[in-house]
């Protein structure tokens, strides 16, 4: 079963970037994927271009024993790949000679919300960081009728998501939050799954909220 499933997955993965990046979404969605691997590496014949064709992903051989260059080459690529929205994708001293494969993995998106913030709205306001200090930053706000429900982590912490659809109603964003500014976003990062998503998607109700995010 398990070989099955996993013979699969190129396809899943295929049908998941044309449904994304169909002309029909009025979001503009670009996925690249790319595989950077050391140069004089032994890989099985044909490997290269069969994981090419296979996940349409670009391969792409570089030489890890000048970790500076091949960081270069790999955050150049995320550059281009991203719009320039990511241009320092990996740190100083992330890759060195003992490195033999780096998988990236990027998503640019760019779309309309389906309910605009108003620009007057607009203003400084107090955020709070996860570390638990606070800098103050633009802050949009509009209040409005959204998919909303409040539900509880098997560790019992509360939180509320919210669902922001954008324009054309192919996607949305779901922001989900501990009610305690004290309680880390780890509490629901680690019990995050499909199901999770699925079960938010079920459990939701249009009430009206003022919603506050930074811009």
């Amino acid at each position: 079963m398990g070989d099955r499933q996993e013979r699969g997955i190129p396809q899943a993965l295929r049908w998941l970037r044309k449904e994304l990046t169909a002309p029909k979404n009025q979001d503009k969605v670009d996925v690249a994927d790319a595989l950077f691997v050391q140069r004089d590496l032994g890989l099985a014949p044909g490997f290269m271009k069969t994981f090419a064709r296979a996940f349409r992903q670009t391969v792409k051989q570089v030489n890890f024993t000048e970790g500076e260059r091949a960081r270069f080459i790999i955050n150049d690529w995320v550059k281009d790949s991203t719009h320039g929205m990511i241009s320092d994708f990996l740190g100083t001293g992330t890759v060195d000679d003992l490195t033999r494969l780096v998988l990236v993995n990027a998503v640019y998106f760019k779309g309309l919300w389906k309910l605009p913030f108003p620009e007057a709205a607009t203003r400084q306001r107090i955020f709070h960081k996860s570390d638990g200090s606070s800098v103050v930053v633009p802050m949009m706000a509009q209040t409005a009728k959204f998919n909303y429900g409040e539900f509880l982590t098997p560790d019992q912490v509360d939180y509320d998501v919210v669902e922001l659809p954008y324009h054309g109603d192919t996607l949305s964003m779901l922001i989900a939050a501990p009610y305690r500014r004290e309680v880390p976003l780890a509490a629901l990062t680690r019990v995050l799954d499909a199901q999770l998503v699925g079960k938010w998607k079920t459990n939701m109700t249009q009430v009206p909220r003022q919603l506050v995010l930074p811009k």
